[in-house]
C-alpha cells in the first residue's frame, strides 16, 4: 500500500509533482529496454509464423510425393447409363479403349430341395379339432370376416376350421361347400355356380392365408399346399413332414456342406438358427427358404461352375428338408467374353480384373449380355489440386519472407521490418527460389525441371505460377513418368529435397528454433535488467519522497518556533 503524502502542506512547494518527474527521467533507460524486449517479442512471433508457413510447404511437397498420383486413371463408358457393364481403372493402367463382349454370366451353382416339406395341417380330412390361430400356415389368420359370393364370413382365431367351413355354407345357404385335402394339404371350395371370393372391405385374411382365390369357375381350391416351416420354432417343433432319426439320445446331429460339418441340437436349435450358421460356415453357400413353394434351396455364395456336395446319414437334417437324394443340382456357369475381339475369356467371376484379362489396373463388372467399350484416360485433377496448393503455399512463404525482410529508403530515411537483418531468413526465399527451380540430373527427356511442365516464376518476383496450361497438360498426358521423377525422385526430386531443405530450419534444434532460443534468452535477461532497476528506481523515490518530507518537517518547526516568538513579542 502506498504512503499517504501531503505534498507542499507548510512549504507550498508541490514536491510529489517534482520526485514523479525526476523518477520518470530514471525510468529512461528502462524505458529503451522494454521497447528493446517488445521488438524481441515481435521478432519471436514473425519467426513463429515463418515456421508455421514453412511447415505449409513442406506438407504441401509431401503431397506431391505419392507417386501414384502422377498415374491416376479414369475409365468412361461408352453409354454412361449401360446396364451391361461397369468398369474402373486404377494407376498405371495404359490409356485406350476396351470393348467387352459378354457372351455369358457367370451364375451360382444351387441345390434345390424338393417341395411340401413342411406337414400338412391336419393328418386326416376331419378339422373338426383343428383350431384357426394353431394352423401351421405362411401367413396367420386374422379375427374379422371375409366375403364368398358377396356374403360375409365371419371368422374368429378360436373357431376350428370345420367352423369356418360351416359359416361359409350358411353364408352362402348352402350353394358353397368347404372342405380339407390331407393328401394335397389343401382346402376345396365347391358350388353349382361360379364363386366369387372377397371384397375390398374384408377385415380378415383368411382367403389370402388359405390360398384361395377366384378363378372363374365354381371349384377353387389353395394355390398350394398349407403347411409351412416355422422357422423360429425348435425343429423339433418346426412343422417338419419327415422326421429327423439320425440324432442321439440328446437330440444332437451333424451334417457336412461342401466338406464342412455343422452341428445342431433338434430341441435347442430353431430352423433359423440353422440357416445363420451355416451362412457364418467355411462352406461358402447360403440357404434359403420358399414358404409359397414350400422348399429349401442351397447356394453357392461363389458363381462359376463349382460343385455343392452334402452329406450326412439317413433320416438327418439335409433330408427332412428335402436337399439330399430327391434335390436337384443346377450346376453354375462360368463368364464368357471377349477384349477387343481376342479370344474368349472364361471367368468364375461376373467381375473380370486383371488376372483374368492380364489387362494392368483394369475392372470391369458385368450385368447382362452384350456389347459394352470403356475409355481409359489419365485423370490430372488430382495433381492439378496439389500443384495448385504447392504453388499457393510456396508463394505465401516468399510474400511474407519478401515482406518482413524489406529495407525502404525514401529521401533521408530508411525503414526496415522484423528480418531485415536476419541473415538466414534474409536468404531463405533466394534458396527456396533455386531449390524449385532446380533440375533433376536423372532427367534427360523433355520434362526436367518445372518451367518444362508449364511452371515457371512470375515476372520479377519470387512467386510461381502455371503460366503454360497445355504445357502442363501435355506433361502429365505424355510424360508421367517424368514429372513423377521430377517430384519424388528420392535424390533430386523437387518435393523431396524441398522438404528436407525446410527440415534444416523447422526441425528441433533447427534454424528457427536456434534463433528462437537466443531471442527467449535476450527477453529473459531483459526481464532481470529491467526488474534490477525497478527495484533501483524505487529505492530513489522512497529517497526523494523522504527528503522533502523532511524538509517540510524542518520547515513546520521553523514556523511553530517563529509563531512561538510573535507571541512573546506581542505579550510585552
Amino acid at each position: 500500500m502506498e504512503s499517504i503524502q501531503l505534498s507542499g502542506l507548510i512549504s507550498g512547494f508541490d514536491s510529489k509533482s517534482v520526485v514523479d518527474q525526476l523518477i520518470q527521467l530514471e525510468r529512461t533507460p528502462q524505458n529503451r529496454l522494454r521497447v528493446e524486449k517488445n521488438d524481441v517479442s515481435k521478432e519471436v512471433t514473425a519467426l513463429e509464423t515463418l515456421e508455421s508457413r514453412l511447415k505449409a510447404l513442406a506438407d504441401a511437397s509431401e503431397d506431391l510425393q505419392e507417386s501414384d498420383l502422377y498415374f491416376g486413371r479414369t475409365a468412361v463408358l461408352g453409354d454412361p447409363e449401360s446396364t451391361i457393364l461397369t468398369a474402373s481403372a486404377d494407376s498405371k493402367t495404359q490409356v485406350g479403349d476396351y470393348e467387352f463382349v459378354i457372351t455369358q454370366l457367370a451364375t451360382q451353382t444351387l441345390r434345390e430341395g424338393s417341395a411340401d416339406v413342411a406337414a400338412a395341417i391336419n393328418s386326416t380330412s376331419d378339422v373338426s379339432g383343428v383350431t384357426v390361430s394353431a394352423m401351421n400356415l405362411t401367413t396367420a389368420i386374422t379375427d374379422g370376416f371375409f366375403t364368398i359370393d358377396g356374403a360375409q364370413v365371419t371368422v374368429a382365431g378360436t373357431d376350428s376350421l370345420q367352423d369356418v367351413f360351416d359359416a361359409i355354407s350358411t353364408a352362402t345357404s348352402g350353394a358353397v361347400t368347404a372342405t380339407y385335402d390331407p393328401v394335397q394339404d389343401e382346402i376345396a371350395l365347391s358350388s353349382a355356380s361360379e364363386i366369387v371370393l372377397g371384397s375390398p372391405n374384408d377385415t380378415s385374411n383368411f382367403l389370402l392365408s388359405t390360398k384361395l382365390f377366384s378363378n372363374g369357375t365354381g371349384s377353387v381350391s389353395s394355390a398350394s399346399s398349407l403347411g409351412t416351416i416355422k422357422l423360429d420354432s425348435t425343429i423339433a417343433n418346426a412343422g417338419l413332414d419327415a422326421s429327423i432319426t439320425n440324432v442321439d439320445a440328446n437330440g444332437d446331429g451333424v451334417f457336412s456342406i461342401n466338406g464342412e460339418e455343422i452341428s445342431f441340437n433338434v430341441n435347442d436349435d430353431s430352423v433359423r438358427n440353422i440357416i445363420e450358421r451355416i451362412s457364418v460356415s467355411t462352406a461358402d453357400v447360403s440357404l434359403s427358404y420358399d414358404s409359397v413353394g414350400d422348399k429349401f434351396t442351397l447356394t453357392n455364395k461363389d458363381t462359376g461352375s463349382f460343385g455343392l456336395s452334402v452329406s450326412e446319414t439317413a433320416g438327418g437334417f439335409l433330408a427332412a428338408l428335402g436337399l439330399t437324394t430327391s434335390a436337384t443340382v443346377t450346376l453354375g456357369e462360368n463368364a464368357n467374353f471377349t477384349v477387343n475381339g481376342g479370344g474368349l475369356i472364361i471367368s468364375n467371376s461376373n467381375e473380370f480384373d486383371d488376372n483374368v484379362h492380364g489387362i494392368t489396373g483394369l475392372t470391369a463388372t458385368a450385368k447382362e449380355l452384350g456389347t459394352e467399350t470403356t475409355t481409359v484416360s489419365a485423370e490430372n485433377g488430382s495433381v492439378r489440386t496439389k500443384v495448385d496448393a504447392f504453388i499457393e503455399k510456396y508463394n505465401f512463404l516468399q510474400a511474407y519472407i519478401k515482406n518482413n525482410t524489406a529495407i525502404t529508403v525514401k529521401a533521408d530515411e530508411v525503414t526496415t521490418k522484423v528480418f531485415s537483418d536476419n541473415r538466414e531468413v534474409t536468404s531463405l526465399g533466394r534458396d527456396l527460389r533455386a531449390e524449385v527451380f532446380a533440375s533433376v540430373p536423372s532427367l534427360t527427356g523433355t520434362v526436367k525441371r518445372l518451367q518444362d511442365m508449364g511452371i515457371n516464376f512470375k515476372t520479377d518476383s519470387d512467386e510461381l505460377e502455371i503460366d503454360d496450361e497445355d504445357a502442363f497438360e501435355d506433361a502429365l498426358k505424355d510424360n508421367p513418368d517424368a514429372v513423377a521423377t521430377l517430384f519424388t525422385d528420392t535424390n533430386d526430386g523437387i518435393a523431396n529435397s524441398l522438404e528436407a531443405f525446410i527440415d534444416g530450419y523447422v526441425a528441433s534444434n533447427g534454424i528457427l528454433d536456434t534463433q528462437k532460443d537466443i531471442l527467449n534468452d535476450r527477453t529473459r535477461k531483459l526481464d532481470d535488467q529491467i526488474l534490477a532497476m525497478e527495484r533501483t528506481i524505487e529505492f530513489k523515490r522512497q529517497v526523494l519522497e523522504g527528503s522533502f518530507l523532511r524538509m517540510e518537517l524542518a520547515q513546520a518547526k521553523i514556523q511553530q518556533q517563529l509563531q512561538a516568538l510573535n507571541n512573546s513579542f506581542q505579550s510585552v
